[in-house]
């Protein structure tokens, strides 16, 4: 892997650390108008830095490795065998997988393997890294076509 990849990738894994937490935060805010007295609300740059501190050493440790096995294993052969669109169908399905994954692993750590015992309460999560799995694929995409039209 080239370094260029690598800190591509790294950047990605920031970035989308960054918007992923500002959009759980803009679903857990309760706005001042909302809120019921002697209940305590997180504000809305509490929760966005809360959320950081999960999903930064998720997405970079969980995100970048999964993503760099994709690349080494997968995406080439899938890449040349099928059309554009399939392609990028099959791979956004992968990564979805990958999301499963990376949040069971995650799951496992935080809960020391109970959670996997309640799976309904813990859907959420592979619902929150499926979905930040397919953001990390589409925006390294993103970022790569860019990186490659300004190095032409």
């Amino acid at each position: 892997m080239k370094k260029n990849d690598m800190l591509r990738k790294l950047a990605v894994a920031m970035i989308c650390s960054f918007l992923f937490c500002i959009i759980l935060a803009v679903l857990q805010y309760v706005p001042i108008s909302e809120r019921n007295e002697g209940v305590y609300h997180w504000s809305f740059s509490s929760l966005v830095i809360l959320y950081l501190m999960y999903t930064v050493p998720v997405f970079i440790s969980g995100g970048v490795a999964f993503s760099i096995v994709v690349d080494k294993l997968v995406s080439r052969k899938v890449q040349g065998s099928f059309k554009p669109s399939i392609s990028f169908l099959i791979l956004t399905l992968i990564y979805i997988v990958g999301g499963i994954i990376v949040s069971t692993i995650f799951i496992m750590i935080i809960s020391k393997g109970i959670t996997l015992d309640k799976f309904k309460q813990s859907m959420h999560f592979y619902i929150y890294g499926m979905i930040g799995a397919v953001m990390y694929y589409y925006m390294d995409e993103s970022l790569k076509y860019v990186l490659k039209l300004k190095n032409k």
